[in-house]
């Protein structure tokens, strides 16, 4: 990841998390630490707001797991952003059978 990519995520994030904090008055309680490894986290998905707070209100940076469709060129681009950390997830293939 190049350095710019880094900085455009860092302002996004904190353009987010001040927007929240301000417009929908958001709080964080943690019930107990976040772990210094890694850790999935998950969400009802709520809203389409869902990746935006979580990646405003987490420490760190996220790695989110995306639809393939996103990835598909729409018009003379594709949907996904490079500087979005975006995992492709093909959600018509299936699982192989257990024996």
């Amino acid at each position: 990841m190049t350095l710019s990519n880094k900085l455009f995520y860092f302002f996004v994030k904190w353009f987010f998390y001040i927007s929240l904090k301000v417009y929908n008055r958001i709080s964080i309680r943690w019930l107990s630490p976040l772990p210094r490894r890694n850790y999935i986290v998950i969400a009802n998905h709520c809203s389409n707001l869902d990746p935006v707070v979580m990646g405003a209100i987490f420490p760190g940076r996220l790695r989110f797991l995306a639809k393939s469709e996103l990835f598909e060129p729409l018009f003379s681009g594709a949907w996904s952003v490079p500087w979005a950390p975006l995992l492709c997830r093909n959600r018509t293939a299936r699982a192989p059978e257990p024996h």
